[in-house]
């Protein structure tokens, strides 16, 4: 069957006829190009509203049969690229034959990937003699394209042979054109931080992998002012991507006067008056700071210490220079000169005359209304209109009848009446569009752009409350070029530049991007990143193992577990018997329930308190985590992160410990030792009363399990991703799970997880913040196996999990006070 091109096809005899005057002309037109802006001028960043032609290299490999001649294949790649699955690809020559039937021909379409933009569609067309099948003639073009850029040329098989797939092969390289750019690159490169001031890519921004960390703003002449809370200056990106430090970069600290002595420490937001003057929301000195246009530095609210985990007074409102400011981030000014600012869960004015005050907000919770009767969340981003609206972005994870973070947009009117303009129906982790927003920009007609973070796309919301994206495929990348073809990585804050285009903090704050308004705006039509949030597991069957439901007390030893009552049960184990250890928190006690389903007191239960003692002298304070040695010797830790030792004789003891910091959780090993994660480290507890670390140094390690082979599984959280690290005893260390949104949308919150391993190599994650347990395959696939939307279970809120020799789940239950059994079905872990 004959097919059509969809597009003029190129003329074989006229190209060819063409091909060296044509080579000629684009020779002279370079060399006259390259003599006007210098030879130099190649590599620099272009004007971010420049909308130069653009073009891109390709090697095209064209593959001829040994023993067919007529068996074509095509390859194409970037020159710094990989051949790939691009290598190898069959084209028949069956779409037709020249007007006098000397050459048959083909033609397809190759996605060829690219290393700073998408990949560009190329159109290939391999024309061949009829009588001399070894005459062969290429045509190609970009999709969209002139054929006149490359034009027909021969193509010479003489690049080498490759007999095991019996093939002989050559190369040409060629220029196709890039679609118009859209979105680009102002400065920076993806994921690589730092600060180094220069042109485009070689200027360094940011730290590792945090997006709330950069504030920015577009002076007159659409220079990018900026700063960065790991940075110490106060920086300016040109048109033409230029990078310079204006202020400060002298380390952190709190230093006013010129600009090349300042220091700042941790500065997260500017705004700039329209004198020029840039205000700093200069996070750690607890200040707002003045740059001026004649270059001197002024602090013009707050007072107070600088620095980390400092004794701050309660916000006050006040003087300008006797205002107590906590954490200002972000700011941003209204059209009569007032700086609104957040701090807290309050959002704050300093006027022109020096007065700094609230101006809506109270404590944190979800609610509009006027003034202080509003509540906030977490407010990431605040831009303000030419009528005086504020209109702010906020993640809020206290929304009436939701679990987890969920993304908001409200409008703040001159007088202070808060309404919600948009919030997500889920939260980002079960599919919320705001996956959450760090960035919000407002044109002076009202048309709001958003930053939706975890799903890597700016959206717009629409005047009849709908989200629309207008650039970004919602998969994470660092692609220029159109809106639906270019990719984000975390986007957060955002600011419009005097002629329409929107810049953007992206690749978690690397870098800095434009995306470009076409005649009529942002118009053309992106579809909407869509996350349904992980899938529930089939075949999970829920029952009660211990305790009543709902019901919460302190009694049933000696009966059956199902009828006892518990307080809060937190930290589970299995003990030496096949019974199962509980720290029954609000009873204070440390009970256990026997192989056969009994439940008994090991010790304390007698009240809150630290004595130590015989089981029914000795106190605990609230026991979180509890394990058991090899010698039948009980570890607990209670919530003043005490280690506490309960003997064989059921005597209670406090282990002295020179090491301080949160014990963030503590497990038994298959061996029969006890492991604590503490100040960053595992430890190991001897009987001799010493505590021996175990392995590297890490972050705050939750979730700790050890495997029959010795292997510690912990889930690091700290971070935006949200990993499961092993480390051998070898002491090989490596990552066996990522969530690449993490933080930002992704499966799991940032609190106190717990982690389990089933024989077949599944993981289980259970996650207190979002009330769920998730599964893990080992193949990295993502389930729900129960949550509190499971039935029956609509105050589950899980403390520990463990799993039992027959591979069911023992999961403690805090809010309703129980212990539940999960039994999967075989079928269903595969």
């Amino acid at each position: 069957m004959t097919r059509r091109a969809q597009s003029p096809r190129p003329t074989l005899a006229a190209t060819i006829a063409s091909n060296r005057k044509q080579a000629a002309v684009r020779r002279m037109l370079i060399a006259l190009i390259a003599a006007l802006i210098g030879v130099a001028a190649l590599g620099s960043a272009q004007p971010y509203g420049s909308g130069e032609p653009n073009t891109t290299p390709l090697e095209l490999r064209v593959w001829q049969g040994l023993n067919d001649p007529t068996d074509i294949a095509i390859g194409a790649r970037a020159p710094d690229g990989a051949w790939g699955d691009l290598a190898v690809v069959q084209l028949p020559l069956d779409d037709g034959f020249s007007a006098g039937g000397h050459y048959r021909y083909g033609q397809r379409t190759l996605e060829v990937p690219l290393t700073t933009v998408a990949p560009v569609g190329v159109e290939v067309w391999v024309w061949q003699a009829t009588r001399v099948p070894d005459l062969l003639f290429v045509s190609a073009r970009g999709v969209g394209g002139s054929w006149e850029l490359v034009g027909t040329v021969r193509i010479h098989l003489d690049g080498g042979i490759r007999r095991d797939i019996g093939y002989r092969f050559g190369d040409i390289r060629i220029e196709v054109e890039l679609p118009e750019p859209q979105v680009v690159t102002l400065a920076g490169s993806a994921m690589q931080w730092g600060y180094v001031d220069g042109v485009g890519s070689d200027a360094r921004f940011g730290g590792p992998r945090q997006v709330w960390v950069t504030g920015l703003d577009v002076d007159a002449d659409g220079s990018v002012v900026l700063v960065n809370y790991y940075n110490s200056g106060v920086r300016r990106i040109a048109p033409d991507g230029t990078v310079t430090t204006i202020a400060g970069d002298n380390g952190n600290g709190f230093r006013d006067g010129p600009a090349d002595v300042a220091q700042f420490w941790g500065p997260s937001d500017v705004a700039i008056a329209p004198d020029g003057s840039i205000y700093v929301a200069d996070r750690l000195n607890r200040r707002i700071r003045r740059v001026t246009p004649d270059g001197m530095v002024t602090t013009v609210a707050g007072t107070g210490p600088s620095g980390h985990a400092v004794d701050m007074p309660p916000r006050r409102d006040g003087r300008a220079d006797e205002a107590v400011i906590e954490s200002p981030w972000p700011i941003a000014l209204a059209p009569d000169g007032d700086l609104f600012f957040r701090d807290g869960p309050v959002i704050r004015r300093l006027s022109p005359s020096g007065w700094v005050s609230t101006f809506v907000g109270g404590s944190y919770g979800f609610a509009d209304g006027h003034r202080r009767l509003a509540r906030f969340g977490y407010v990431t981003g605040i831009d303000v209109d030419a009528s005086g609206n504020l209109y702010v972005s906020e993640i809020n994870d206290r929304v009436p009848g939701e679990v987890g973070r969920v993304g908001i947009i409200r409008k703040i009117t001159p007088n202070g009446v808060v309404r919600t303009l948009y919030r997500d129906r889920h939260p980002a982790h079960r599919g919320g569009l705001l996956a959450e927003p760090y960035g919000i920009a407002v044109s002076d007609e009202g048309d709001i752009y958003i930053a939706s973070t975890g799903l890597d796309q700016i959206m717009q919301l629409m005047p009849d409350g709908k989200l629309r994206a207008i650039a970004g495929t919602g998969a994470a990348g660092s692609f220029d070029g159109p809106y639906g073809t270019a990719t984000f990585t975390f986007p957060s804050a955002l600011a419009l530049a005097p002629s329409g285009a929107l810049i953007v903090s992206d690749q978690a704050n690397s870098t800095v991007r434009a995306i470009l308004p076409g005649p009529a705006g942002f118009t053309t039509h992106v579809p909407l990143a869509d996350d349904k949030g992980l899938p529930y597991l089939e075949a999970v069957s829920v029952t009660r193992f211990a305790g009543r439901a709902g019901g919460s007390g302190y009694s049933g030893d000696g009966g059956p577990a199902d009828r006892a009552l518990f307080n809060a049960p937190g930290g589970i184990a299995l003990d030496r018997s096949g019974g199962v250890l509980v720290a029954d928190a609000r009873n204070h006690a440390i009970r256990r329930i026997s192989a056969d389903g009994t439940v008994s007191t090991l010790a304390g239960g007698k009240g809150r308190g630290s004595r130590d003692g015989s089981r029914s002298e000795a106190r605990f304070e609230y026991p979180r985590y509890v394990a058991m040695t090899g010698d039948g010797t009980i570890y607990v830790v209670d919530g003043k992160d005490r280690v506490r030792k309960i003997a064989l004789d059921g005597g209670v003891s406090t282990v002295e410990w020179d090491v301080t910091g949160n014990i963030h959780t503590m497990e038994q090993g298959p061996d029969g030792s006890v492991f604590i994660s503490r100040d960053g480290r595992i430890w190991r507890p001897d009987p001799d009363g010493s505590f021996a670390p175990v392995g590297h140094r890490f972050g705050y390690m939750w979730g700790l399990h050890i495997a029959d082979d010795g292997s510690f599984f912990f889930l690091d959280d700290i971070a935006t991703n949200f990993w499961v690290t092993r480390f051998t005893a070898a002491g090989d260390v490596s990552t066996v799970f990522e969530d690449g949104r993490g933080l930002y949308g992704g499966w799991f919150s940032h609190r106190r997880h717990r982690l389990a391993l089933g024989p077949d190599g599944g993981m289980y994650v259970l996650d207190p913040k979002y009330r769920q347990v998730v599964r893990i395959s080992p193949d990295g696939k993502g389930a729900i196996i129960v949550d509190h939307e499971t039935p029956g279970m609509r105050r589950f809120y899980p403390s520990d999990i463990l799993v039992t020799p027959d591979g069911d789940l023992l999961v403690s239950d805090a809010w309703q006070h129980v212990i539940w059994k999960i039994t999967i079905d075989e079928d269903a872990r595969r």
